[in-house]
């Protein structure tokens, strides 16, 4: 995340600003970083990622979109994996299902970005109290 962004040019995109050091959750920016408070999303399609504007805050992170995309390109390269920022910071499991389904193979659906915010009450404290997921076998050609 970074802050006092100085233009407002290019959606904030490549302007000059601050760090703040705050990393925001998965579940934080679906509940805090939206467009009810002010955030609009953009997507940038050299990097194929998106990254929330709000005038003056920048944020840039992974989604289901992002981390098709993502496969995508594992499997067009046949590369032997993928990773993203950062896996322990989605309590919901919806980045690494959106990776699993597009190292399968599965076309992007634009309706899973369309999740209720998680229960704060039942987020994990610590990486211990994530589930692990299943092993995803990807078919190298």
């Amino acid at each position: 995340m970074w802050t006092d962004v100085t233009s407002k040019e290019n959606g904030g995109l490549g302007q000059p600003a601050t760090g703040s050091g705050n990393t925001p959750t998965y579940n934080d920016i679906l509940v805090k970083y939206n467009a009810a408070n002010g955030y609009k999303r953009y997507w940038d399609d050299a990097a194929k990622a998106p990254y929330l504007f709000n005038g003056s805050t920048f944020i840039s992170y992974d989604d289901p979109q992002s981390l098709y995309e993502k496969a995508k390109y594992v499997l067009d390269k046949k590369l032997g994996g993928a990773m993203f920022w950062e896996y322990s910071n989605d309590s919901t499991g919806t980045l690494l299902n959106a990776l699993a389904d597009g190292l399968k193979g599965n076309s992007y659906e634009p309706e899973i970005q369309a999740l209720e915010a998680p229960d704060a009450s039942n987020e994990p404290q610590t990486n211990e109290d994530l589930e692990t997921p299943e092993a995803v076998e990807v078919p190298v050609q």
